[in-house]
Formats: C-alpha cells, structure tokens, sequence
C-alpha cells in the first residue's frame, strides 16, 4: 500500500484552510519554495478524472488504490489541484510519482 505524499518538493504555505476566499473549506494554497513555478508531483498512483480548462482550471487526481493519509486512515484519495495556471493534462492520464509534472506557481488543495 503506498503513502499519500505532499506534491511538491517544498512546503510553503500561502493560505491556510477556512481564511479569506477559502472561508468554509478545508483548502490551503501552496507557493513551493518561492514566487517562481514549482514542479509538482502525482502524490500517489492515480489518474486524472476530470480536468477542467476554463477559469477553474482544476484538475482532479483520484487514487487507483487504498492510501494512507498522513493521519493513518487508509482510503481512497482525490485531490483538486487548481490556481492561475492551467495544468497540461487530460482526463485519463496516469502521471508517474517519480516525473514532475507541469510546474506551478501555487497549488490549491482540496483534501
């Protein structure tokens, strides 16, 4: 069984959960090491079950398998990756763990 990993190679929060535009959610934007593009990562093995390409640009990656997230439940895991930028990817794709995909400014995820 594999370990949900953080996708990025650095841990920068930008906006914590329930704050300003993510009042309500559980959300949190992530900036990578600095203002540039980060790459990203596929956190678990997975496949893309929706991309949406117009001014949500969110892109859903949905386990394969069981995970365990880091509080040690072990389930099913989709996150939502979504921002400014638009990640190149297509419903279906099952990135690798070990290639970054597109980089990215900041990352949102939906947990």
């Amino acid at each position: 069984m594999e370990r949900a990993r953080f996708p990025m190679e650095f841990l920068r929060v930008t906006q914590g959960p329930n704050v300003g535009s993510h009042a309500g959610s559980k959300a949190m934007d992530f900036g990578g090491k600095d203002t540039g593009k980060d790459p990203i990562y596929a956190p678990f093995t997975g496949k893309f079950v929706r991309v949406r390409k117009d001014s949500s640009h969110e892109s859903y990656l949905e386990s394969l398998e069981p995970v365990e997230f880091a509080n040690g439940v072990v389930d099913y895991m989709t996150l939502t990756f979504m921002h400014d930028d638009v990640l190149d990817v297509r419903t279906g794709q099952m990135p690798s763990i070990a290639s970054p995909m597109p980089r990215f400014s900041q990352v949102v995820l939906f947990p």
